[in-house]
């Protein structure tokens, strides 16, 4: 024979206490911290993210973009640099930069 579990009517329920019979009374009893149990929030706590930990990704990663385009632009003058000398070709002022 299954066990059964006793109902108890809403009205005796309320006359324990266990469902506020006012909610502003409830709230104000929550806010206080009379219903300890149910002042608390539920669930994961939200992560907070400052702007300027955002910022400061998004400007790493742009900064990371760069040295990478700066690396390829300095290895292609390299080959640049290499190949005039392997054939010959004079360099001019404005590789060699600015000397007048």
């Amino acid at each position: 024979m299954p066990a059964r579990t006793r109902v108890i009517p809403a009205g005796s329920c309320a006359a324990r206490g266990c469902i506020p019979r006012n909610p502003t009374n409830w709230r104000a009893q929550r806010e206080q911290g009379i219903l300890e149990g149910l002042s608390k929030s539920r669930g994961r706590k939200p992560q907070e993210k400052s702007l300027l930990s955002e910022g400061n990704i998004r400007l790493q990663k742009e900064n990371q973009h760069f040295r990478e385009r700066l690396s390829q632009a300095q290895t292609i003058i390299e080959i640049q640099k290499k190949l005039s000398q392997v054939l010959g070709i004079n360099n001019s002022p404005m590789l060699e930069g600015s000397s007048s």
